[in-house]
């Protein structure tokens, strides 16, 4: 099939290199998750960060081109730029995901996100609204104890073992030389994540010609109620609430074409969307023991 006569949003070259950077990240997830097996006596299966609007398409392609990701270890967050106190509503989902989950299960359970890449800006955002929940339940967890505020590290540490966050950032190739072309720099902190020589990456790169999805308002998939302002409220917070799901004729193409180049039959690609306004409102909420 010829691609870029089918549509003309992408050519093949666009499609293919697309394609194989999710590949790759997926191979990626693959190794972490069974190189944890190998070194930790208790190993769940990883649950999916999907970040809303842009990590969204990412995630349907990567349930396309890997069959095996269980869509249902999927969780939604409101995590788009477009929405007003994003990175407080980010925080407020991993609090609330995170204390939810920690006691369901004492086994490790690793936090995947796949994510768009051009700066590093909203990759950083992630990893600080991660950080920053992770320290506050451990200051919950440790209300009504006798010990100090010094063991804050320690149990933070644990929680991060136990719930430890990966970032697959599928980086647009065009997007970063103009950037460069430009002299406006990479976020620091995203270079110091992403740098295979730190110990303690958690961000991993996969480059690819365009990232076909970003910016295109045929591939955007949510629309918020409140992107802006008027859903702020100072009791409870900002509430943020999905106003429509929609899939154009542009979008189902693509995943149909993707479909097609992995190898799989196009008429089973149905995305999930069960339960995107159930976790945008449920974990966006003011954690109750604030």
């Amino acid at each position: 099939m010829d691609v870029e006569n089918r549509n003309e949003k992408y050519s093949r070259e666009d499609l293919e290199s697309f394609v194989n950077g999710i590949i790759s990240a997926s191979k990626s997830m693959r190794y972490i998750h069974s190189r944890s097996q190998k070194t930790l006596q208790e190993i769940d299966n990883p649950y999916y960060v999907v970040n809303l609007h842009g990590s969204l398409p990412l995630f349907d392609v990567l349930t396309i081109v890997d069959q095996d990701i269980d869509v249902d270890r999927a969780v939604y967050f409101p995590g788009s730029s477009r929405i007003q106190n994003s990175s407080d509503i980010l925080r407020y989902c991993f609090e609330n995901f995170l204390w939810e989950k920690q006691y369901e299960t004492d086994k490790t359970s690793p936090l995947f996100s796949i994510d768009e890449v051009v700066g590093g800006h909203s990759v950083e955002r992630v990893v600080n609204a991660y950080n920053s929940a992770i320290r506050r339940i451990a200051t919950q967890n440790l209300r009504g104890t006798e010990r100090r505020k010094r063991d804050i590290e320690e149990v933070s540490f644990d929680l991060k073992q136990q719930f430890p966050l990966y970032i697959f950032g599928i980086r647009d190739l065009a997007r970063f030389r103009n950037r460069i072309k430009n002299r406006e720099n990479m976020n620091k902190r995203y270079l110091e994540l992403s740098n295979p020589r730190n110990e303690n990456r958690v961000i991993y790169e996969f480059p690819v010609k365009k990232i076909i999805t970003m910016d295109d308002p045929d591939f955007e998939l949510i629309e918020f109620k409140h992107p802006t302002s008027s859903g702020w409220k100072p009791s409870s917070g900002y509430y943020p609430k999905i106003d429509s799901l929609k899939f154009s004729h542009y979008y189902m193409d693509l995943l149909h074409d993707i479909a097609r180049i992995v190898g799989v039959n196009p008429e089973t690609v149905d995305p999930s969307r069960a339960r995107i306004r159930t976790h945008c409102e449920r974990y966006s909420k003011k954690p109750a023991y604030n």
